[in-house]
């Protein structure tokens, strides 16, 4: 890093190297028509990088990140296929798992940690399709626990940052035991319901309704896990609901997104907030070609 103008060279030679080959075994078996059970082991990766100069520090380079993903799923269908479901159960393990942290004096700028023990991933999803008639129904739901494996990181929030192994610490008012904690936008419980209705009029015309509500757990934005400074998401519930009218070609859509208008924050990066997306309602004029 050469900066003339402040009279500051810190050169410094740095590189990574990263190659991994991943793959995926699978078993599956079809009961019958309507019921299929699956398995599967996969490994995945991620490459490591520079991480770019905060201040004039150099920060070193973060380790490439690598996971094993074990899933096992079931798919069934009723009422002469009119009803799917499936249901999915998984657990991830990482090994240098990435951590970003935030800059507070330099929010565009973040550090690439890795936290040096397992982290681990683990969850059950379920979702279902149903269509009768004129009318379908969507829905989805998934509960996920995350922790960290045995990590420390220095909050560059707190003043007093000192030394802070990761592995070792020590623990101080700034350097966080993070060990056991959750990743950071990891809700617990997130659901979706849908549901639809197809009013078929004269001269080929339709009118279709659908209305939407989803539910986003709580969560954290940081790994540092301190609600005093914001790092805690609430739960937000949000509802939608459009009306269509189509004739021929044409397609006119009355819409509203959010419409209770609910205030959250969606994400947080350093120590800037981000909201959420407020009430919006509009119209929407297609036609297709």
């Amino acid at each position: 890093v050469l900066i003339p103008e402040y009279s500051y060279d810190a050169s410094d030679h740095q590189t990574v190297h990263g190659q991994r080959v991943t793959g995926k075994a699978a078993l599956s078996w079809e009961v019958n028509a309507d019921n299929y059970l699956y398995t599967f082991v996969a490994t995945g990766y991620k490459q490591g990088g520079l991480n770019i100069p905060i201040g004039f520090t150099l920060q070193k380079p973060f380790r490439s990140e690598y996971v094993t993903d074990y899933e096992l799923g079931w798919k069934a269908s009723a009422f002469h296929d009119h009803l799917r479901t499936q249901l999915d159960g998984y657990y991830d393990k990482y090994d240098n798992f990435q951590v970003t942290i935030g800059d507070p004096l330099l929010p565009a700028q973040s550090l690439e940690v890795n936290d040096p023990s397992p982290t681990t991933l683990y969850g059950v999803e379920g979702s279902l399709q149903a269509i009768f008639g004129q009318l379908s129904i969507n829905a989805n739901v998934g509960f996920e626990r995350t922790s960290l494996g045995r990590f420390f990181a220095n909050d560059p929030r707190i003043p007093g940052s000192a030394a802070c192994s990761p592995l070792t610490g020590p623990a101080t008012a700034a350097c966080i035991n993070l060990s056991g904690r959750r990743t950071p936008y990891a809700p617990g419980l997130t659901y979706n319901l849908s549901a639809q209705y197809v009013f078929f009029l004269k001269g080929d015309r339709t009118l279709t309704a659908r209305t939407n509500y989803s539910h986003v757990g709580a969560q954290w934005a940081t790994v540092f896990e301190n609600a005093p400074l914001g790092d805690f998401l609430g739960a937000r519930d949000l509802l939608s609901a459009q009306v269509a009218w189509g004739f021929g070609d044409w397609t006119i859509t009355a819409y509203g997104t959010n419409l209770t208008n609910e205030h959250y924050v969606s994400n947080m990066i350093a120590q800037l907030r981000f909201a959420g997306a407020p009430r919006q309602y509009g119209i929407r004029v297609m036609r297709a070609f």
